[in-house]
């Protein structure tokens, strides 16, 4: 396959997965169909069907560039800084700090809905767990970075404070979309101070 033909493929695709965002985001999986996808996107039936199987490949193919996006913007931040403590501080402060804007809320609406989706069939929870697994790596690897350079404390069980850090980002995210009258700073400001408590020597 051609430059040229690698290219359009990938230029159709990226439009099949922003349509079915956007039908996802209204309908839920169950109500968006492949018609809406193609009315949302612009992509044919036909087109649709040659670069994905089915509905599903489509769902479970924007929840995998969902996770990528999450993933990038997460080390992103990180990289910015040089200790474990300010990396960790940044997460708070500008992943949490960064706008809810349109795809935010409906990326947002999509991957709760996959979550609950997929706890419920015994084939995705493997997957779903997955997905864990590698946000909580990230920061457990800040930890880890940060106990070795004499930042945290060693005792620290580094495994439940990734957990418990990624329990403050989703609850702060939820709260922030669902509930934006909140004083959402101030319970990022706390949820911040007590998690770096915990952890500081």
């Amino acid at each position: 396959m051609t430059l040229e033909k690698e290219d359009y493929k990938e230029e159709q695709r990226n439009k099949v997965l922003a349509g079915a965002l956007e039908c996802f985001a209204q309908k839920g999986y169950e109500g968006a169909t492949i018609d809406d996808i193609v009315n949302e996107s612009g992509v044919s039936k036909g087109s649709i069907y040659k670069l994905f199987k089915s509905k599903e490949e489509i769902y479970f193919q924007l929840m995998s560039q969902n996770s990528k996006e999450l993933m990038d913007e997460i080390n992103a931040v990180i990289s910015k800084h040089t200790s474990a403590l300010d990396k960790l501080t940044a997460l708070f402060t500008e992943y949490l700090g960064r706008e809810v804007n349109s795809k935010v809320f409906k990326s947002f609406l999509v991957q709760s809905e996959f979550e609950l989706f997929s706890s419920r069939r015994e084939d995705l929870r493997e997957l779903l767990e997955e997905r864990r697994r590698a946000k909580v790596n990230i920061i457990s690897d800040v930890i880890h970075e940060g106990i070795n350079n004499g930042e945290f404390r060693k005792e620290i069980d580094i495994t439940v404070h990734a957990d418990i850090f990624w329990s403050y980002m989703h609850g702060n995210i939820t709260h922030k979309i669902l509930y934006p009258d909140l004083p959402y700073q101030e319970l990022v400001n706390g949820q911040k101070e007590s998690f770096l408590k915990k952890i500081r020597k």
